[in-house]
């Protein structure tokens, strides 16, 4: 079944619409670009559009409000996700999907010599080839260590920030990564 996607190239199905940010820009600025474009995630570019990272909300409330940081003294630089994941645009889907789940990540760069020319995001597969994702989902979906029940350990999405984790916690019959728990802990805190 894989195989009938070689054909179809990630260039084919990319998205295009995405929102970049410099490195040395402060978060204040990420978060009022992210407000404009409407996008959760930017794709940290240097002014040559070579990608050196990804910043998301996630990032941000993790790594900045969760830090104590101020976010008009925080440049975008110091909390990107760092190195990118890429495949060029003449990638096979089946081949970028396989390095998604080897990777255990839900989007790659796409860069034509070097420079960021799209994205590909799980759901631009979902539309060309939904069985892909099925592969995908049973690679990395949850699973639970033999020896300790799943409650106390998982592999797999987040419920709440939908990134791979490999610190899984199940509360309240939903599955939580560490940054999500630790967050919620924070806002229990504050009240």
């Amino acid at each position: 079944m894989v195989e009938k996607y070689q054909t179809i190239k990630v260039g084919s199905v990319m998205s295009t619409d995405f929102s970049t940010v410099d490195p040395n820009s402060t978060i204040d600025e990420a978060v009022k670009i992210m407000n404009e474009k409407d996008t959760p995630m930017l794709v940290v570019c240097t002014k040559e559009n070579f990608p050196v990272g990804i910043i998301t909300e996630r990032d941000i409330v993790i790594r900045v409000m969760g830090g104590g940081k101020k976010p008009s003294e925080t440049l975008v630089e110091e909390i990107m996700t760092s190195p990118v994941r890429t495949c060029g645009p003449n990638t096979s889907i089946s081949d970028a999907m396989r390095q998604m789940a080897k990777k255990k990540i839900r989007q790659l760069l796409v860069v034509n010599e070097g420079i960021l020319v799209g994205a590909l995001l799980a759901r631009d597969v979902l539309a060309v080839a939904p069985e892909l994702i099925d592969m995908l989902s049973e690679l990395v979906s949850v699973r639970s260590d033999e020896s300790k029940p799943i409650e106390e350990g998982a592999s797999g999405y987040c419920d709440e920030c939908e990134e791979y984790s490999d610190d899984l916690k199940l509360i309240d019959g939903r599955y939580y990564c560490e940054f999500c728990r630790e967050a919620m802990e924070l806002d229990k805190e504050e009240f």
